[in-house]
């Protein structure tokens, strides 16, 4: 029974869209910035570290997108949001959350958890 478990989890984390960060410039400063989408099982880092052309990148959001057609909901500071994650859901290992599917209800929930932290 137990290893019928860790079947499916191991396979849920191959499965899962493996999120990478996408830079930009913003204020002057690199800016990356990782996505999370409606009804999509994401892997994401825990504590992402970059550095383009030798400047260490300082600013990390989250972006929540629908699958709606709407703009998204927004983007969130990524370690608060990572933190706030954690707390929910504890699939993590070697350094990586895996972030089971959220409707946009849930992802409108987080962002505004985020906000208030």
């Amino acid at each position: 029974m137990l290893s019928k478990i860790f079947s499916k989890t191991a396979k849920i984390w191959e499965e899962a869209y493996k999120a990478e960060a996408k830079f930009y410039i913003k204020d002057g400063e690199i800016l990356g910035v990782f996505a999370l989408t409606e009804d999509t099982d994401t892997v994401l880092p825990c504590s992402p570290d970059f550095q383009i052309d030798g400047k260490p990148v300082k600013m990390l959001e989250l972006c929540l997108i629908t699958f709606d057609g709407e703009p998204p909901i927004g983007c969130v500071d990524y370690h608060t949001a990572i933190k706030v994650l954690k707390q929910s859901n504890p699939l993590e290992r070697k350094g990586y959350i895996l972030v089971r599917e959220m409707t946009k209800e849930q992802l409108t929930h987080l962002y505004n958890k985020c906000l208030l932290l």
